[in-house]
């Protein structure tokens, strides 16, 4: 499906749709679905990425757009208190993708060693400068479409020039958004039944299948979900699938859609999650 070129809303402004639900478990709708998290839990060293704090300590929920492939894909951090959310969000952009979201499948096209330089934000416009340059000439499209989506996060962000270039918003990195982006939870999170699955989504017809699987990945529960926007483009969904999981356990978040054509699984996306 060709990918068209139109404004995506911002990441942390997701509303609840219309869903119905099929196979085990229950499946119910939100007024107004949240998508602050905590922070992902990890699996090898280092334990929590520099400045984090744990998931009950005070702080700010943060959401990082690193690479799931050649796609944006979605982590969280949990930071202290600060007023400057902006650059704490570059911070942990730039540090990069934690363990648990490496082993889930995000990289990240960033240059390594980079660090903010300045940072600016007026009449809806971020400027940000860093300490080099942000990514070889081959990987720098999806390294500004990573900057441009975790800036763009903020209400008060519309649009990012980075190091005095032209102002790009989420509209000009519509060949790399995903038709299905999953927004929470993010890989490694603890999640309790129900469990909030929200995103953007543009897949056909605005509609797809969202399941949460064990570790050996066999279905709990399945949802269809219908998106809220005009086909075509990017939309909010919101849904809550209710479970049972062994505590203490892992398992999966999946997305995916079924090809009109072939009727094949298309646009999956497997997020690792606990079961606490």
């Amino acid at each position: 499906m060709t990918r068209p070129r139109v404004p995506l809303l911002a990441a942390v402004l997701v509303a609840a749709v219309g869903l119905s639900a099929c196979g085990t478990g229950t499946v119910s709708t939100r007024d107004t679905p949240t998508t602050t998290v905590t922070a992902p839990g990890t699996t090898a060293a280092p334990a929590t990425p520099s400045g984090t704090v744990a998931p009950d300590a005070p702080g700010v929920d943060l959401v990082e757009f690193f690479l799931r492939g050649t796609d944006v894909g979605v982590g969280h951090r949990r930071v202290g208190p600060t007023a400057a959310v902006a650059r704490a969000a570059l911070d942990q952009l730039l540090a990069g993708p934690d363990a648990t979201e490496r082993t889930a499948g995000l990289s990240t096209a960033i240059a390594s060693g980079l660090r903010v330089t300045a940072l600016s934000i007026a009449d809806g416009t971020a400027d940000v400068t860093f300490s080099g340059d942000l990514a070889p000439a081959a990987d720098r499209h999806r390294a500004e479409a990573q900057v441009v989506f975790t800036l763009s996060q903020f209400p008060t962000v519309t649009a990012v020039r980075i190091a005095g270039g032209a102002p790009l918003t989420r509209a000009a990195f519509a060949d790399v958004t995903p038709h299905i982006l999953v927004l929470s939870p993010a890989p490694g999170q603890a999640v309790r039944s129900p469990v909030t699955i929200a995103g953007l989504n543009n897949s056909f017809e605005s509609t797809f299948q969202a399941q949460v699987l064990d570790a050996d990945r066999r279905v709990l529960v399945t949802a269809p979900v219908t998106g809220k926007g005009e086909m075509g483009t990017w939309g909010p969904f919101a849904i809550d699938l209710t479970f049972s999981a062994t505590p203490g356990s892992a398992g999966y978040v999946r997305v995916f859609d079924i090809s009109a054509e072939s009727g094949a699984r298309v646009d999956l996306v497997d997020v690792p999650v606990r079961f606490p």
